[in-house]
C-alpha cells in the first residue's frame, strides 16, 4: 500500500460522501414543495435537508487538498509542501465555517459568513477555470488535456454551487411565511419556484462531478 493509494481511496470516498447525502437534500426538497403535507412535516423535511446538506459542503471542502496530493502523487504538476499547506488551511477554515453558518441559520453572523462563502467560491472557481482553460489552449501550466478539462469542471462546479446558494436564498421568505402565517397560493408558488430553481443547479453539479470522475478514472486524452 502506498500513499498515493490511500488519498485515491479518501478520493472515492469524497465523491460518495458528495453525492449520496445530496440525493437525500435533492429528495426531501422535492418532497419539501408538497404543499398537502403537514406544516410540521415539511418543516422536518427542511431541516433535514440542511443537516445533510453538511456532507457534501465538508466533501466539497476536502476535494482541494485530496486532489493536490494526487495531482503530487502521479507527477501531473509540482505540487509544493507548501501548496499542500495552503490547500488543507484554506479547507479546515471553510469546513469551520461551513458549520458555523449551519450552527447559527438565519443569524446576522451566518449571513457575513455566507457572503465570504461566495467571494471564496467565485475567486477560488474562477483560478481553476482559468487554469483549466488556459491549459487547454496552450498546453500549460497542465500538459495532459484530460487533466486540463478536470479542472475546468472543477473550476465549473465552484460556479454552480455558488448559483445554487444564490437561487436558493429567497426561499426562506416564502418558507417562513407558510411556517408563521399558513399556507396561501403565492407563497406555494415562490417556495416551489425558488426550489425548482435551485435543483437545476445541483443535476449540473451532479453532471460535473460525474464528467470529472470519468476523466480522472478514463483519462481519455492526453
Amino acid at each position: 500500500m502506498t500513499s498515493h493509494s490511500i488519498w485515491v481511496y479518501f478520493h472515492i470516498m469524497l465523491v460518495v460522501f458528495s453525492l449520496g447525502p445530496d440525493i437525500g437534500v435533492f429528495s426531501a426538497s422535492v418532497y419539501a414543495k408538497n404543499a398537502r403535507l403537514a406544516v410540521e412535516a415539511r418543516a422536518s423535511l427542511m431541516n433535514l435537508g440542511a443537516f445533510l446538506d453538511l456532507f457534501p459542503h465538508t466533501s466539497f471542502a476536502l476535494f482541494l487538498p485530496v486532489g493536490l496530493h494526487l495531482t503530487r502523487g502521479l507527477g501531473l504538476y509540482p505540487v509544493t509542501s507548501t501548496i499542500l499547506a495552503i490547500g488543507w488551511l484554506i479547507a479546515i477554515t471553510w469546513i469551520i465555517m461551513i458549520f458555523v453558518i449551519y450552527r447559527n441559520e438565519g443569524k446576522p453572523l451566518a449571513f457575513r459568513l455566507m457572503l465570504v462563502q461566495s467571494v471564496y467560491e467565485l475567486v477560488v472557481g474562477g483560478v481553476f477555470v482559468v487554469i483549466g482553460m488556459k491549459s487547454l489552449v496552450s498546453g500549460a501550466p497542465l500538459a495532459e488535456g484530460w487533466f486540463a478539462l478536470k479542472m475546468l469542471l472543477f473550476g465549473l462546479m465552484f460556479w454552480t454551487a455558488l448559483a445554487v446558494e444564490v437561487a436558493y436564498r429567497p426561499l426562506f421568505i416564502p418558507y417562513l411565511e407558510i411556517l408563521e402565517s399558513g399556507s396561501t397560493p403565492e407563497r406555494e408558488r415562490l417556495f416551489k419556484k425558488y426550489i425548482n430553481r435551485a435543483l437545476i443547479g445541483v443535476s449540473m453539479i451532479y453532471l460535473e462531478i460525474a464528467g470529472m470522475a470519468f476523466l480522472g478514472a478514463t483519462k481519455p486524452f492526453y
